[in-house]
Protein backbone atom coordinates (compact mmCIF):
# COMPACT_ATOMS: atom_id res chain seq x y z
CA UNK A 1 0.00 0.00 0.00
CA UNK A 2 2.84 2.56 0.47
CA UNK A 3 4.40 1.57 -2.68
CA UNK A 4 0.85 2.51 -4.00
CA UNK A 5 0.67 5.93 -2.30
CA UNK A 6 4.23 7.32 -3.02
CA UNK A 7 3.57 6.00 -7.09
CA UNK A 8 2.37 9.13 -9.19
CA UNK A 9 -0.70 6.69 -10.69
CA UNK A 10 -2.34 7.04 -6.94
CA UNK A 11 -2.84 10.72 -6.25
CA UNK A 12 -4.33 11.19 -10.16
CA UNK A 13 -6.83 8.44 -9.42
CA UNK A 14 -7.83 9.33 -6.19
CA UNK A 15 -8.28 12.96 -7.75
CA UNK A 16 -10.35 11.28 -10.27
CA UNK A 17 -12.53 9.36 -7.79
CA UNK A 18 -13.10 12.28 -6.03
CA UNK A 19 -14.02 14.53 -9.11
CA UNK A 20 -17.18 12.00 -9.00
CA UNK A 21 -17.54 11.42 -5.43
CA UNK A 22 -18.05 14.68 -4.30
CA UNK A 23 -20.32 16.16 -6.50
CA UNK A 24 -22.91 12.78 -6.42
CA UNK A 25 -22.65 13.21 -2.67
CA UNK A 26 -23.64 17.46 -3.29
CA UNK A 27 -26.12 16.41 -5.54
CA UNK A 28 -28.22 14.32 -2.25
CA UNK A 29 -28.01 17.59 -0.49
CA UNK A 30 -29.34 19.23 -3.78
CA UNK A 31 -32.43 17.29 -3.24
CA UNK A 32 -33.05 17.73 0.40
CA UNK A 33 -33.04 21.45 -0.15
CA UNK A 34 -35.33 21.51 -2.95
CA UNK A 35 -37.77 19.28 -0.75
CA UNK A 36 -37.53 22.34 1.82
CA UNK A 37 -38.27 25.25 -0.47
CA UNK A 38 -40.70 23.98 -2.60
CA UNK A 39 -42.33 22.58 0.82
CA UNK A 40 -42.22 26.33 2.53
CA UNK A 41 -43.57 27.71 -1.11
CA UNK A 42 -46.58 25.44 -0.53
CA UNK A 43 -47.15 26.50 2.97
CA UNK A 44 -47.14 30.64 2.01
CA UNK A 45 -49.79 29.73 -0.66
CA UNK A 46 -52.03 27.13 0.79
CA UNK A 47 -51.11 25.83 3.95
CA UNK A 48 -49.55 22.21 5.34
CA UNK A 49 -52.31 20.22 3.58
CA UNK A 50 -50.76 21.49 0.07
CA UNK A 51 -47.30 20.03 1.42
CA UNK A 52 -48.89 16.87 1.88
CA UNK A 53 -50.72 16.38 -1.11
CA UNK A 54 -47.29 17.39 -2.47
CA UNK A 55 -45.56 14.99 -0.85
CA UNK A 56 -48.02 12.35 -1.85
CA UNK A 57 -47.91 13.21 -5.70
CA UNK A 58 -44.31 13.47 -5.54
CA UNK A 59 -44.15 9.86 -4.43
CA UNK A 60 -46.02 8.22 -6.47
CA UNK A 61 -44.10 10.28 -9.66
CA UNK A 62 -40.94 9.24 -8.09
CA UNK A 63 -41.96 5.55 -9.12
CA UNK A 64 -40.35 6.52 -12.74
CA UNK A 65 -37.25 7.03 -11.22
CA UNK A 66 -35.55 4.08 -10.51
CA UNK A 67 -36.07 2.11 -14.08
CA UNK A 68 -34.58 5.66 -15.26
CA UNK A 69 -31.90 5.15 -12.63
CA UNK A 70 -31.21 1.32 -13.73
CA UNK A 71 -30.33 3.16 -17.44
CA UNK A 72 -28.37 5.85 -16.29
CA UNK A 73 -26.15 3.76 -14.30
CA UNK A 74 -25.49 1.52 -17.71
CA UNK A 75 -24.78 4.46 -19.30
CA UNK A 76 -22.20 5.52 -16.80
CA UNK A 77 -20.26 2.35 -17.16
CA UNK A 78 -20.89 2.00 -21.25
CA UNK A 79 -19.67 5.89 -21.24
CA UNK A 80 -16.77 5.72 -18.98
CA UNK A 81 -15.38 2.64 -21.39
CA UNK A 82 -16.03 4.95 -24.71
CA UNK A 83 -14.58 7.63 -23.15
CA UNK A 84 -11.19 6.01 -22.16
CA UNK A 85 -10.64 4.08 -25.41
CA UNK A 86 -11.48 7.05 -27.24
CA UNK A 87 -14.89 5.33 -29.36
CA UNK A 88 -16.72 8.15 -29.81
CA UNK A 89 -18.96 6.36 -32.32
CA UNK A 90 -20.06 4.01 -28.77
CA UNK A 91 -20.42 7.58 -26.61
CA UNK A 92 -22.85 9.09 -29.29
CA UNK A 93 -24.69 5.95 -29.88
CA UNK A 94 -25.13 5.26 -25.90
CA UNK A 95 -26.63 8.50 -24.87
CA UNK A 96 -28.75 8.72 -28.15
CA UNK A 97 -30.41 5.15 -27.17
CA UNK A 98 -30.50 5.60 -23.86
CA UNK A 99 -32.42 8.84 -24.17
CA UNK A 100 -34.80 7.43 -26.69
CA UNK A 101 -35.18 4.24 -24.43
CA UNK A 102 -35.67 6.40 -20.90
CA UNK A 103 -38.19 8.51 -22.88
CA UNK A 104 -40.17 5.60 -23.87
CA UNK A 105 -40.48 4.35 -20.23
CA UNK A 106 -41.47 7.92 -19.04
CA UNK A 107 -44.13 7.95 -21.31
CA UNK A 108 -45.54 4.68 -20.41
CA UNK A 109 -45.41 5.25 -17.05
CA UNK A 110 -46.84 8.62 -17.12
CA UNK A 111 -49.75 7.33 -18.68
CA UNK A 112 -50.35 4.70 -16.22
CA UNK A 113 -50.11 7.37 -13.45
CA UNK A 114 -52.61 9.66 -14.69
CA UNK A 115 -55.01 6.80 -16.20
CA UNK A 116 -55.16 5.27 -12.49
CA UNK A 117 -54.72 8.69 -10.51
CA UNK A 118 -58.01 8.39 -9.02
CA UNK A 119 -56.87 4.58 -7.36
CA UNK A 120 -53.61 5.45 -6.69
CA UNK A 121 -54.48 8.83 -4.79
CA UNK A 122 -56.98 6.98 -2.43
CA UNK A 123 -54.35 4.40 -1.20
CA UNK A 124 -52.54 7.12 0.41
CA UNK A 125 -55.56 9.04 1.70
CA UNK A 126 -59.53 8.57 1.13
CA UNK A 127 -59.82 12.46 2.51
CA UNK A 128 -57.07 13.75 0.35
CA UNK A 129 -57.68 11.44 -2.98
CA UNK A 130 -59.25 13.70 -4.68
CA UNK A 131 -56.71 16.73 -4.36
CA UNK A 132 -53.98 14.24 -4.81
CA UNK A 133 -55.16 12.25 -8.41
CA UNK A 134 -55.61 16.16 -9.24
CA UNK A 135 -51.79 17.19 -8.71
CA UNK A 136 -50.48 13.73 -10.17
CA UNK A 137 -52.41 14.51 -13.09
CA UNK A 138 -50.26 17.76 -13.78
CA UNK A 139 -47.05 16.63 -11.55
CA UNK A 140 -46.89 13.44 -13.86
CA UNK A 141 -45.17 15.94 -16.72
CA UNK A 142 -42.35 16.01 -14.60
CA UNK A 143 -41.71 12.47 -15.67
CA UNK A 144 -40.73 13.43 -19.68
CA UNK A 145 -38.77 16.04 -17.56
CA UNK A 146 -36.46 13.22 -16.13
CA UNK A 147 -34.27 11.59 -18.83
CA UNK A 148 -33.18 14.34 -20.92
CA UNK A 149 -31.31 15.62 -17.11
CA UNK A 150 -30.45 12.17 -15.54
CA UNK A 151 -29.11 11.15 -18.57
CA UNK A 152 -26.78 14.15 -19.71
CA UNK A 153 -25.61 14.13 -15.70
CA UNK A 154 -24.93 10.19 -15.90
CA UNK A 155 -22.70 10.86 -19.03
CA UNK A 156 -20.71 13.38 -17.36
CA UNK A 157 -20.16 11.02 -13.93
CA UNK A 158 -18.99 8.26 -16.74
CA UNK A 159 -16.28 10.61 -18.51
CA UNK A 160 -15.05 11.68 -14.70
CA UNK A 161 -16.56 15.41 -15.31
CA UNK A 162 -18.76 14.74 -11.68
CA UNK A 163 -18.82 18.94 -11.76
CA UNK A 164 -20.08 19.10 -14.70
CA UNK A 165 -23.38 16.67 -13.41
CA UNK A 166 -23.13 18.85 -10.23
CA UNK A 167 -24.12 21.79 -12.44
CA UNK A 168 -26.97 20.32 -14.45
CA UNK A 169 -28.55 19.07 -11.03
CA UNK A 170 -27.40 23.00 -8.82
CA UNK A 171 -29.14 25.12 -12.19
CA UNK A 172 -31.78 22.21 -13.00
CA UNK A 173 -33.38 21.40 -9.31
CA UNK A 174 -32.25 24.30 -7.14
CA UNK A 175 -32.32 27.43 -9.49
CA UNK A 176 -34.47 27.17 -12.17
CA UNK A 177 -36.95 24.86 -10.44
CA UNK A 178 -37.33 26.76 -7.26
CA UNK A 179 -37.10 30.36 -9.42
CA UNK A 180 -39.89 29.44 -11.34
CA UNK A 181 -41.89 27.96 -8.75
CA UNK A 182 -41.49 30.79 -7.01
CA UNK A 183 -42.12 33.34 -9.89
CA UNK A 184 -45.43 31.42 -11.10
CA UNK A 185 -46.73 30.34 -7.42
CA UNK A 186 -46.14 33.72 -5.89
CA UNK A 187 -45.46 36.65 -7.94
CA UNK A 188 -48.05 35.56 -10.38
CA UNK A 189 -50.12 34.37 -7.47
CA UNK A 190 -51.37 31.10 -9.57
CA UNK A 191 -50.92 29.30 -6.15
CA UNK A 192 -50.45 25.61 -5.86
CA UNK A 193 -50.96 24.81 -9.50
CA UNK A 194 -48.21 27.50 -10.18
CA UNK A 195 -45.80 26.05 -8.33
CA UNK A 196 -46.37 22.54 -10.10
CA UNK A 197 -45.93 24.67 -13.17
CA UNK A 198 -42.76 25.98 -12.23
CA UNK A 199 -41.63 22.56 -10.86
CA UNK A 200 -42.22 21.04 -14.81
CA UNK A 201 -41.13 24.08 -16.41
CA UNK A 202 -37.73 24.17 -14.77
CA UNK A 203 -37.14 20.44 -14.73
CA UNK A 204 -37.91 20.82 -18.47
CA UNK A 205 -35.72 23.57 -19.13
CA UNK A 206 -32.63 22.18 -17.11
CA UNK A 207 -32.82 18.84 -18.99
CA UNK A 208 -32.61 20.55 -22.73
CA UNK A 209 -30.19 22.75 -20.96
CA UNK A 210 -28.15 19.25 -19.69
CA UNK A 211 -28.70 17.75 -23.34
CA UNK A 212 -27.57 20.62 -25.33
CA UNK A 213 -24.07 20.62 -23.33
CA UNK A 214 -23.86 16.93 -23.32
CA UNK A 215 -23.84 17.37 -27.10
CA UNK A 216 -21.70 19.86 -27.22
CA UNK A 217 -19.25 18.04 -25.22
CA UNK A 218 -19.69 14.30 -27.23
CA UNK A 219 -19.03 16.79 -30.29
CA UNK A 220 -15.71 18.59 -28.96
CA UNK A 221 -14.45 14.90 -27.89
CA UNK A 222 -14.73 14.20 -31.58
CA UNK A 223 -13.21 16.85 -32.84
CA UNK A 224 -10.38 16.28 -30.17
CA UNK A 225 -10.06 12.48 -30.86
CA UNK A 226 -10.04 13.03 -34.31
CA UNK A 227 -7.02 15.78 -34.43
CA UNK A 228 -5.40 13.54 -32.00
CA UNK A 229 -5.41 10.66 -34.35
Amino acid sequence: MSNLKKSSIFPFFAKENLNVAIPSTVESLIFSALAIIINSLLVMVSGTKAVAVYTASMMIVELATPPLIGIGTAVLTVAGVAYGARNIQNLKITYSYSIRLSFLLSIIIGAIIVIFSNQIASIFSSHLAPQIASSITLLSLYVLTMPLGIMSAMVFRGVGKGVYSLIITLLRLLFLETILAYIFGILLGWGVKGIYIGIVLGGSIGGMIGYAWTKLFIRRFEKITTDFL
